[in-house]
C-alpha cells in the first residue's frame, strides 16, 4: 500500500509539474514567467497570474512561477523606472516626469496625487508591456540551452550509471563466479 500511495504521488507530482515536457515547451513556459514579471507590481497578482496562466495552458508551474520571481524588491523599482522611460520614448511625450513630493495625507491630496500620476500610467503600462517582450524573447533562448545542457548531462549519467551496473552483471547464460574459499587448518584438511 505504501508503494502505491509513493507512486501515485511521483505520477502526481509528474503531472503537475510537467516534468516529462521538452525542453522547447519548459523553456516557453520559463519565458511566459518573465513577461509576467514586467507587468505592473500589484501585490500578489504576478503570483496569482502565473498560477492560473499555467493551469490554463498546462505549462510547467516550477518554471513560470521561477521566471516570475526574476523581478524581485531590488530589481523593482528601477524596473518601474525603465518602463516608464521606455513607454515615454516610444509616445514622445513632452516634459519631465514629475512624481508628487508629499505622500497624500488628507483626501484632497489623494486625489491631487492621482491627478499628478495620471501621466505615468499610459507610459508605463507601454513600456512593461513592451520590455516583457523583450526580457520573454531573451529568456526563451537562455533557459532552452540551460535546460537542454542539464538533461545531457543527466543523460550521460544515468547511461554511465547502466554501463557501471551492466559490467558488474555477468554474462547472460553464466552461473556468477564462485568466491574462493580459503583453506582451512582442520583435522580433516591437513595442510
Amino acid at each position: 500500500m505504501r508503494q502505491f500511495a509513493k507512486e501515485k504521488l511521483k505520477h502526481w507530482l509528474r503531472e503537475i509539474l510537467h516534468t516529462q515536457d521538452s525542453p522547447e515547451r519548459t523553456a516557453m513556459a520559463f519565458a511566459v514567467g518573465v513577461f509576467i514579471a514586467f507587468l505592473p507590481p500589484i501585490f500578489w497578482l504576478h503570483t496569482l497570474f502565473a498560477v492560473l496562466i499555467a493551469f490554463l495552458f498546462r505549462l510547467n508551474y516550477v518554471a513560470v512561477l521561477a521566471g516570475t520571481y526574476t523581478n524581485t524588491p531590488i530589481t523593482m523599482i528601477p524596473l518601474i523606472g525603465a518602463e516608464i522611460w521606455v513607454g515615454k520614448l516610444i509616445l514622445r511625450g513632452r516634459g519631465p516626469l514629475r512624481l508628487p513630493r508629499h505622500p497624500p495625507t488628507s483626501l484632497e491630496a489623494w486625489r491631487l496625487a492621482v491627478i499628478q500620476l495620471k501621466p505615468f500610467v499610459f507610459p508605463f503600462l507601454l513600456g512593461s508591456l513592451i520590455l516583457g517582450l523583450i526580457g520573454a524573447a531573451i529568456a526563451y533562448p537562455v533557459a532552452l540551452r540551460i535546460i537542454q545542457a542539464y538533461r545531457k548531462r543527466r543523460a550521460h549519467a544515468e547511461a554511465a550509471e547502466r554501463d557501471l551496473a551492466a559490467a558488474a552483471l555477468p554474462p547472460p547464460g553464466l552461473a556468477p563466479p564462485v568466491p574462493a574459499v580459503p583453506a582451512v587448518d582442520t583435522p580433516e584438511n591437513p595442510t
